[in-house]
């Protein structure tokens, strides 16, 4: 069995506002754009789009081992407190995370 990377993530809502907080997580996840009064919809990339992820609920997600330095590394220059953990994959898990 491979192992992957679990990482659970918390943003301090201290001293940020709304439109801070709302700007990281559209960043880090993307996020649909809509145009003309809704009739054009697109979706803007995020920072995971770029890697190979599974995502379980807000903030808790499973990466490869080769990028949790990049993740991590991300997460902290933006002020979240992160959690990690290395766990064994099955097999559903090996066949979404294989580049």
């Amino acid at each position: 069995m491979k192992t992957a990377i679990l990482i659970a993530f918390t943003l301090s809502y201290e001293g940020r506002s709304r439109g801070e907080i709302s700007r990281f997580y559209r960043e880090l996840y993307g996020y649909r754009s809509h145009s003309h009064f809704g009739r054009y919809i697109s979706r803007k990339a995020g920072f995971l789009d770029g890697i190979k992820n599974i995502r379980y609920t807000k903030g808790i997600f499973m990466i490869r081992k080769e990028d949790q330095g990049r993740v991590v590394a991300y997460l902290k220059s933006r002020g979240a407190t992160v959690s990690k953990w290395e766990v064994l994959t099955g097999k559903e898990e090996q066949k979404q995370l294989m580049p």
